[in-house]
């Protein structure tokens, strides 16, 4: 293995992840993680060095790639003031991801705290119902489904393939139901961009100037049919 060329530091403990050594100080990790904690804390028999201390004993990371493992590094030890801030207002599901695994793994706290926001708000729904299903967060699982209900393009069979059964059936009832009360009430319907993303809302046309037709959500409307969904599947995914 080769040491990293910014994140082998002078002090530290040594990880290494695929063909590549990091060296960085123990702090952060002994505080955020209860295992890497307890880890360091192990005795170890005389002339024994201790796990993560040398580049021939290091700590092995398995299941991540050095660019993932390099993400944690830049969240925990930033090489610049605005470091952090800056790298992960641009970082997608695919880099928070793996950083939120690895933090519940190792049991880091904070890292987990701040990679579960980050990746709620830019996961797919999908996704969402994964992690949730296997990280027991029922409220991911939840979201993910209204997303899915709530939006104007049907299931692809790649999607398909990722949800259970039960989900794609409560998925059809959510969508029939929201398309039985646009014809129940008679009233006219677009899809437009909310924070479930695409969702059916009705419309209503106001006196129009210059042939310009204004149009205006209903958001009373919207908020009823969000929360008769979300009804809908918090006895659901229980």
């Amino acid at each position: 293995p080769v040491r990293h060329a910014e994140y082998y530091l002078d002090d530290g403990i040594i990880f290494q992840v695929e063909e590549t050594l990091f060296k960085v100080p123990r702090h952060m990790f002994t505080k955020d993680s209860a295992y890497f904690s307890q880890l360091c804390q192990l005795p170890t028999p005389e002339d024994t060095a201790q796990n993560g201390s040398s580049d021939d004993d290091p700590i092995t990371v398995n299941d991540m790639s050095e660019t993932d493992f390099l993400h944690i590094l830049e969240i925990l030890y930033p090489l610049t003031i605005s470091g952090y801030p800056k790298c992960a207002e641009r970082w997608t599901e695919a880099e928070w991801k793996p950083i939120f695994h690895f933090a519940r793994q190792w049991q880091m706290s904070d890292l987990l705290a701040e990679s579960s926001t980050r990746l709620r708000a830019c996961a797919s729904p999908f996704t969402k119902i994964s992690i949730g299903r296997s990280a027991e967060l029922p409220d991911w699982v939840r979201e993910g489904l209204v997303e899915i209900s709530l939006r104007s393009e049907p299931l692809t069979d790649d999607e398909g393939i990722t949800l259970e059964l039960s989900d794609i059936l409560n998925i059809s009832r959510a969508r029939e139901r929201i398309r039985s009360e646009v014809m129940r009430t008679g009233q006219r319907s677009e899809w437009c961009q909310t924070i479930y993303g695409e969702c059916l809302v009705y419309l209503t046309e106001l006196p129009s100037t210059e042939n310009y037709v204004k149009r205006e959500f209903h958001p009373s409307t919207l908020a009823c049919l969000i929360a008769m969904i979300d009804f809908m599947y918090s006895s659901a995914v229980q």
